[in-house]
């Protein structure tokens, strides 16, 4: 899961480096933290590890999801000063 994780961040990073437009800004954001995006499907795979490995597993999603959101709304930020 780990390196599914680092593989999603790596995508999102890449992703977020081609938005040109708030509406695709938007869709990558779907894409990725939607409720059914991909980093929501691996958050929801963390309650089938087992018992031990949940809790560094959990930190680790949740500071990924946490850079996914910075990354957005960095992005975000860019675009209302270009208005």
């Amino acid at each position: 899961m780990t390196e599914q994780l680092n593989a999603l961040k790596r995508e999102l990073e890449a992703a977020v480096t081609k938005i040109v437009s708030p509406t695709e800004l938007e869709q990558i954001e779907i894409a990725f933290l939607g409720r059914k995006g991909k980093l929501t499907a691996l958050l929801k795979g963390v309650a089938e590890l087992p018992a031990a490995e949940r809790p560094p597993m959990g930190a680790m999603a949740n500071e990924v999801k946490k850079q996914c959101e910075l990354m957005i709304a960095s992005k975000r930020r860019d675009f209302d000063i270009q208005r």
